[in-house]
């Protein structure tokens, strides 16, 4: 059963210690692990005299600058790189869209807990509208106070996903290449599938003997303020407990689940457009040039061709666009091969609000 082999992702990179591990975030500040970035460059912590052109202008400018100066003292040189340092941090970063490096530590390391950085409502202002909170709420509907019967996989009952799949059938999105009644289970309506277990992953809906039932904190939200109360909390999840990468085929890259909340800054920032979708792979990969070293050229695709899937795959099409925070312009059935258009839609406005 597919279901069974999705596991909650872990909260986020984890915290550094003092020895840098092979898998612990790189101490540059790129977000990624230590193995991917600096450590595959040659780098190590501490003793570097002869590869200060690794380092990226800005800091190489600073670390001359501090070579200029006279020191009483080591105390006293080390009390001006760490001023440096401090200042340097707090200046916007042009590959960061206007981010601080302090900043974007908070957007990748702490997310829902930045509030000098951005707020999230919850509940919401507004009611949110896309697919996956739509689902949400039709799932919670169904529930009601009696709950539904689980299959023997573990699953929703088919009618069930059939006329969940017939409600929002015309709503654009993906998983669209069927009828209602030609789905034959939950996995059929990737969508949902995913809905469902984020519920679960984030304490909205439980089991219980054979049955799927809404929890205390599903039905006082949903009660009180319907998709306005259940959107925070499924997002939450969805960014926070699911793993992305389970079924796609492509390599894992936690980095692109992290940096969720930076892509939401750069449409907040750019969006008012419609732009390429390559456009906001492109900028990730600006901030974090290392993200390109978890894919490889074969004989079909560049390691390149292959981000830009990855990251139009997970991060706008199966996050944002069914969380109603960007939508994609129309195109043909024969221009597959170019990049969709993607723009913002007015409710990320009200999701997050970055100060």
């Amino acid at each position: 059963m597919l279901g069974a082999h999705i596991a909650p992702i872990h909260e986020g990179p984890p915290g550094m210690s003092k020895k840098i591990g092979r898998n612990d975030p790189c101490p540059c500040g790129s977000g990624l692990k230590y193995k991917r970035c600096c450590a595959s460059n040659g780098n190590t912590i501490g003793g570097r005299d002869d590869q200060s052109n690794d380092l990226s202008p800005e800091i190489q400018a600073m670390i001359d600058e501090l070579k200029t100066r006279d020191y009483a003292s080591l105390e006293e040189a080390q009390a001006a790189a760490q001023l440096a340092m401090r200042s340097h941090a707090s200046n916007p970063i042009d590959d960061f869209v206007g981010l601080t490096l302090n900043q974007m530590h908070g957007v990748l390391y702490r997310p829902f807990d930045s509030p000098d950085l951005l707020t999230w409502p919850d509940p919401l202002g507004v009611s949110p509208d896309g697919e996956a909170i739509e689902l949400a709420c039709g799932l919670a509907e169904a529930l009601g106070s009696e709950g539904v019967k689980r299959t023997a996989k573990d699953n929703l009952p088919r009618q069930l996903c059939r006329e969940l799949l017939a409600r929002w059938q015309r709503i654009d999105g993906e998983d669209r290449h069927f009828a209602p009644e030609t789905l034959q289970s939950e996995l059929d309506y990737g969508l949902l599938h995913r809905v469902r277990l984020t519920m679960e992953f984030g304490g909205l809906i439980r089991k219980y003997r054979g049955r799927f039932l809404l929890t205390r904190n599903g039905r006082d939200r949903f009660e009180r303020h319907g998709a306005a109360g259940l959107y925070p909390a499924l997002l939450r999840a969805y960014v926070g407990k699911l793993n992305w990468g389970y079924d796609d085929g492509m390599p894992e890259v936690p980095m692109l689940q992290h940096s969720f909340l930076f892509t939401l800054h750069l449409f907040g920032q750019l969006g008012d457009t419609w732009r390429p979708t390559t456009f906001y792979a492109d900028a990730l990969l600006r901030a974090f040039p290392p993200l390109i070293l978890d894919f490889v050229d074969d004989r079909f695709f560049t390691a390149e061709e292959k981000f830009y899937r990855a990251y139009a795959l997970r991060t706008l099409t199966r996050f944002a666009a069914p969380f109603g925070l960007i939508e994609f312009a129309p195109q043909d059935a024969d221009d597959f091969r170019s990049p969709r258009q993607v723009r913002r839609r007015p409710l990320l406005e009200e999701v997050v609000q970055f100060r």
